[in-house]
């Protein structure tokens, strides 16, 4: 009777590395997210958190701006795509959340999308950034 060695090392290492990766990660199928940087004084700054199960069929996109001055409503555009004008109050402060679970028509969001946020009804982009997994 012939016996083979079985080397764990490997299979150890991999499952150790799932194990630390956070549930809600794993739970969530895609989580991304990123920062809203912008050249234009006074234009503020953001941040994007998306997250959709493995099968696409529950998502979520949050976007929340602060001291956006210019301006008091922003468009949202993604990867070229217009998703939604968001208001803001007399802070330039504003917040946007979309969930399919709501019935909101949530895009799809892939690592490295790029998010825009423009004065509102004009081509002057205000912050810029792109998605990423945390």
């Amino acid at each position: 009777m012939m016996y083979r060695k079985v080397n764990w090392t490997g299979g150890l290492a991999a499952l150790a590395v799932v194990m630390a990766l956070p549930a809600a990660v794993l739970a969530a199928g895609v989580v991304l997210q990123g920062n809203l940087v912008g050249p234009v004084l006074g234009a503020g700054h953001g941040m994007v958190a998306y997250q959709a199960n493995h099968r696409g069929t529950d998502a979520k996109l949050r976007i929340n701006l602060e001291g956006v001055m210019v301006t008091h409503s922003v468009d949202v555009v993604i990867q070229g795509q217009y998703v939604a004008t968001m208001s803001l109050d007399a802070y330039g402060n504003g917040s946007l959340h979309l969930s399919t679970r709501r019935g909101d028509d949530v895009p799809t969001l892939n690592n490295y999308d790029v998010v825009d946020i423009y004065d509102a009804g004009s081509t002057r982009v205000l912050l810029k950034g792109f998605v990423t997994p945390p």
